[in-house]
């Protein structure tokens, strides 16, 4: 995958992440305490300008050796969150996509768009064998919309992480194979010609 920007629609956009992101990551998470909830596991007014930025150079630095890429969901260039692939094993030819947003963008439009794109660039041009995608297991928008693409359940982590609200949540772990993605885009192709075949015979 090019590290060059994402146009998905219209002004929503995905840009590589960089180290200037850092005071509007950090902007949301003041404003926003649920963002990146899941996954910080200390108190979140607390996490500062330097360390956020410790933490884009540290990914910036390794994206080479660990086939990692994270990009910044924009809308208008407004910052609305970070996504993109993450935990890459090029010897096992798989990555997880992961999708930090903010509270108020968890909608099935804004998952849809994203998870979309992302697929298809993780199969199609990086020909990943399989993709993983962990997720709260409360957050039933994202459930929907992984099952919609195709993801499967592949297990529950029990109270698998600590979240900033001192409590213990369940993580789901969903999984597709670039064998069902192909399979997918197969059937639904022989589906719109078997559609476009009966309506030129009506006509």
């Amino acid at each position: 995958m090019a590290e060059v920007e994402i146009n998905l629609k219209d002004e929503l956009v995905l840009k590589p992440l960089n180290v200037e992101d850092a005071e509007e990551i950090a902007a949301v998470i003041k404003s926003d305490r649920s963002f990146f909830a899941e996954w910080i596991n200390e108190d979140i007014q607390g996490v500062s300008i330097e360390s956020i930025k410790e933490f884009i150079m540290q990914e910036i630095s390794c994206c080479e050796i660990k086939n990692n890429f994270l990009f910044t969901l924009r809308y208008k260039n407004s910052f609305l969150g970070i996504t993109g692939f993450y935990n890459t094993s090029r010897s096992n030819n798989k990555t997880e996509i992961v999708l930090w947003f903010s509270n108020k963008i968890r909608t099935v439009q804004y998952y849809s768009d994203v998870i979309k794109e992302l697929i298809a660039v993780g199969f199609n041009e990086k020909n990943y064998n399989r993709i993983t995608v962990k997720a709260p297991a409360n957050d039933f928008t994202l459930s929907s919309v992984l099952r919609k693409f195709g993801f499967v359940i592949e297990g529950t982590e029990r109270s698998g992480y600590y979240n900033v609200f001192n409590k213990y949540s369940d993580i789901v772990f969903y999984g597709l194979l670039n064998k069902e993605y192909r399979d997918q885009i197969e059937f639904f192709n022989r589906a719109e010609k078997l559609f476009q075949r009966d309506k030129s015979k009506k006509k």
